[in-house]
């Protein structure tokens, strides 16, 4: 990957988005100051929730693992916080989530997604997972792997939905899964989202109702070839 490539997730990324709760929260790369916010996102974890991330018990880090994890180039290895927001940074640590390039096949990267948990089932791993994808994505990565212990199943079942094409291989006492990342979404070449296009664009409005869903082809063919604009009804059974 050429270094002067301009990244979307650099230094001045910032995304705030809304949890499942409706409370927001922001995104931004780790930095070498976050050093205290880790140590406390670990002790705010459970000991189940810790052994499940890191496979040990522990409630600290020494300073050359805590420099090893905050002290990075932000290419090979990449990290990405969430918490509660404070303005323009972040007031409460959530979540980390971050991939370690493999050193003799770089498009390969080691990836783990931890959030504490008073903030589990608020929909931050997958958030985070995504986001690790596109930062992948720019810096050349196509294959995320992880080591997952078999009784995490709800890591195992976030995986599956993210990764579809993932696949688990059981070692010894982990699972070993290899996920392809998946393509960039594009726009289905499907008429039903051609017509919501239309919608959008003011030639047709779709209503809520009942009784005539699907979409009818006669309808679909009208507006997406040779009809003048006008406003059409679909009717819609679906809450």
């Amino acid at each position: 990957m050429p270094k002067d490539r301009k990244l979307r997730f650099d230094a001045d990324y910032r995304e705030v988005r809304r949890a499942k709760d409706g409370r927001e929260v922001m995104f931004r790369l780790l930095r070498p100051s976050d050093k205290a916010a880790l140590l406390d996102g670990l002790k705010r974890m459970s000991v189940e929730s810790r052994y499940k991330r890191f496979f040990t018990t522990r409630e600290s880090l020494n300073p050359v693992e805590l420099a090893y994890l905050t002290e990075i180039d932000q290419r090979r290895h990449f990290a990405i916080a969430v918490g509660f927001r404070d303005g323009d940074d972040l007031q409460t640590g959530l979540g980390v989530g971050r991939f370690v390039c493999d050193a003799d096949a770089p498009h390969r990267a080691e990836a783990a997604v931890a959030v504490v948990d008073d903030a589990q089932g608020l929909g931050l791993g997958r958030m985070l997972f995504k986001r690790l994808i596109a930062a992948a994505r720019e810096r050349g990565v196509t294959e995320f792997h992880l080591d997952i212990l078999p009784e995490n199943a709800a890591m195992l079942g976030l995986l599956k939905g993210i990764f579809p094409t993932a696949e688990a291989y059981p070692d010894s006492d982990v699972v070993y899964v290899t996920c392809p990342l998946p393509p960039e979404r594009q726009e289905p070449e499907f008429p039903f989202f051609r017509v919501l296009a239309e919608a959008a664009a003011g030639t047709l409005r779709v209503m809520r109702a009942a009784r005539a869903w699907p979409v009818p082809d006669d309808l679909v063919d009208g507006v997406l070839r040779d009809s003048p604009p006008s406003e059409r009804i679909v009717q819609d059974e679906r809450e």
